[in-house]
């Protein structure tokens, strides 16, 4: 776990919520780690499946008292065609 990164994102989420701004967290955008990618050669595996539902119930866990609109992927049709079937994006 990055705490420098926790630290941060308790920090925004605070400070927009002092501004009156309601926060949306969105999980994952377009890109998987690169030491996980490596690890387990993209999103198909079933181990990162596992991991991600960890860091979903971690992020819900330290943020959610906070946060209640929260988005599993951005755009994930983008993800998987543009990604998987057309090989424009990373996958």
């Amino acid at each position: 776990i990055n705490w420098k990164g926790v630290a941060y994102y308790n920090r925004l989420i605070d400070y927009l919520i002092q501004k009156g701004i309601t926060p949306y967290a969105n999980l994952y955008h377009y890109d998987l780690p690169l030491a996980l990618e490596q690890k387990y050669q993209g999103l198909l595996s079933k181990q990162v499946v596992e991991d991600f539902a960890d860091y979903a119930e971690f992020c819900f866990k330290t943020f959610g008292d906070r946060v209640k609109n929260w988005m599993t992927f951005n755009e994930p049709r983008v993800v998987a065609a543009l990604g998987y079937d057309n090989g424009i994006f990373a996958p």
